[in-house]
């Protein structure tokens, strides 16, 4: 089944929902703080707090996996590897979602591998991994990619065989400004923390 161009976008949704709980958590108690007029604990807690909510948002909302005809985007907390669909030689769903490339192996943190008890109760699926009545469409399993998502496996077995220029293209990037942002805070938690 041939797949026109097209972007998707996959974030687990129980991290992102664990996140809004801890942030709300966080709010929470720096309101209670305010209205409490507790200066002395809120001068103190809102480096913690802030380091808190940023760290979860870090780890548990900005993680995803953006997946167009050319490349796969992963979305890690601290760095982003954008590769070729070409580039990837193996997937496998072990511990984590992990994409095997020539220059090494990259995890995704936004799709951990699938629970055995994740088939319970499970609509059928077709190719591209929606809904429907009839038999679930037959998808090529390779290695231990067999709990990977359909549309991830579709999309790496029509485009891993182009052989455009810069095809096996494989690159990261830190995130630079979420990194000096988690620093600061841990930074000023800890003199929070110290302060007489």
């Amino acid at each position: 089944m041939a797949v026109g161009p097209q972007e998707s976008v996959l974030a687990p949704r129980f991290s992102r929902v664990l996140g809004v709980l801890i942030v709300a958590i966080c709010v929470f108690t720096e309101v209670s703080l305010v209205l409490y007029g507790h200066l002395d604990a809120l001068l103190r807690a809102t480096p913690a707090l802030a380091f808190v909510a940023f760290g979860t948002y870090t780890l548990f909302w900005a993680p995803l996996l953006r997946i167009d005809p050319a490349e796969i985007e992963v979305v890690n907390p601290l760095r982003t590897h954008r590769i070729a669909w070409p580039a990837i030689q193996n997937i496998t769903t072990r511990w984590t979602l992990t994409f095997m490339t020539d220059r090494g192996s990259f995890s995704a943190w936004a799709a951990p591998a699938q629970s055995p008890w994740d088939s319970i109760g499970r609509l059928n699926r077709d190719a591209l991994g929606r809904p429907s009545l009839g038999a679930e469409a037959p998808v090529r399993r390779r290695g231990s990619a067999a709990g990977l998502a359909p549309i991830v496996l579709h999309q790496w077995e029509s485009y891993r065989d182009t052989k455009s220029a810069g095809a096996h293209h494989v690159s990261t990037r830190w995130h630079v400004a979420t990194i000096v942002v988690l620093a600061c805070l841990a930074t000023l938690t800890i003199v929070g923390l110290a302060w007489p």
